[in-house]
């Protein structure tokens, strides 16, 4: 039919002339005032009539077709009984939109074997039955497992931990996260070419790369701790001095609140006292309103925490790498004399 082979919602005149050069405009008149009586189009009035006569529409839009589910309803009674069936038969619509992505996860789990024996990752479950090893992270795989009332679990997936770049030194001491690279790297180095890893009083068992915002992960570094054996351990924490450091170390906590951190402040003293040689600090990369936990410093003195106030009202920033390799170095043989 004409107007099946149309692929756009609206349409002119024209177009139907242009799919059949032979139709006069006596034919196409008639067509477009039968497809018009049958419900199949309507015009778009707005764009006007031609000045032919009979005239026509100069637009007109595909009316979307009711579509018969029944031979979906036969095809949902057999999914697996796990499923939504009863929601999917009050909303056929959804069943249709997502129909192979549904029926692959019901074959799975027709399939009943044990969940010992299917245990895997979230990425190598989701290649397992969809073939595609994103589609259970996606939107719309989260939206199909919410429908159906089917957790991870039941599916047997463990979520693997996020990874971060870190240097163990010894079996004890505590874990020192640090917001950028090359503070961590160099911190990695001096310790490697050292007796003992210990700065400004720490002893330092593992050093951690947080990555900036990476470490706000939902209990990203509680699983990585945990895989890594340093659950027991103190944890500290150090980055820039500016508004998104302080939020990242917030968020960091708030993230894994079955970890106790605590704000390296040896160290960003050091930062500050270094910072006065300075004749202006820097802006901070971002100049918004950031939003940040004023309650994060009390960590500090009081002439710490004001001049820390001062930095952030002023959208100021001292980046962590103010403190170089040589800088770490002076203060780990200053604590060895």
């Amino acid at each position: 039919m004409l107007l099946d082979r149309i692929s756009n919602t609206t349409f002119r005149y024209k177009d139907i002339l242009e799919l059949d050069p032979d139709m006069s405009y006596q034919e196409l008149h008639d067509l477009l005032e039968q497809w018009e009586a049958e419900g199949r189009i309507c015009p778009v009035k707005r764009q006007g009539k031609t000045s032919f006569h009979p005239p026509v529409y100069q637009k007109y839009r595909k009316i979307r077709q009711a579509e018969d589910v029944s031979a979906y309803i036969s095809e949902i009674r057999r999914l697996h009984m796990k499923m939504n069936l009863e929601g999917y038969r009050k909303n056929v619509s959804l069943y249709i939109e997502a129909k192979e992505d549904i029926d692959q996860l019901s074959e799975y789990l027709w399939k009943g074997k044990p969940i010992w024996s299917r245990t895997m990752s979230v990425k190598e479950k989701s290649f397992e039955i969809w073939k595609d090893e994103k589609f259970l992270e996606s939107s719309k795989g989260r939206q199909i497992l919410k429908f159906n009332g089917i957790t991870l679990e039941d599916l047997g997936v463990y979520e693997t931990p996020e990874p971060f770049f870190s240097k163990e030194f010894q079996k004890e001491g505590a874990v020192l996260v640090l917001e950028n690279k090359d503070p961590w790297y160099s911190l990695g180095r001096l310790f490697f070419h050292e007796k003992t890893a210990r700065i400004l009083g720490e002893k330092i068992g593992l050093l951690v790369y947080g990555e900036g915002k990476k470490a706000e992960k939902k209990e990203a570094l509680s699983r990585f701790l945990t895989e890594t054996g340093w659950t027991q351990a103190e944890i500290l924490y150090a980055g820039d001095i500016d508004r998104e450091g302080i939020r990242i170390f917030d968020g960091m906590c708030r993230a894994n609140p079955k970890l106790t951190i605590r704000l390296f402040s040896g160290l960003y003293k050091k930062m500050l006292q270094k910072a006065k040689t300075l004749q202006e600090l820097p802006d901070a990369p971002s100049r918004k309103n950031i939003i940040w936990n004023e309650d994060v410093l009390e960590a500090f003195s009081k002439e710490d925490r004001e001049k820390i106030r001062e930095i952030l009202d002023q959208k100021k920033m001292i980046p962590q790498e103010i403190i170089n390799y040589q800088d770490y170095k002076e203060m780990y043989r200053g604590e060895q004399c």
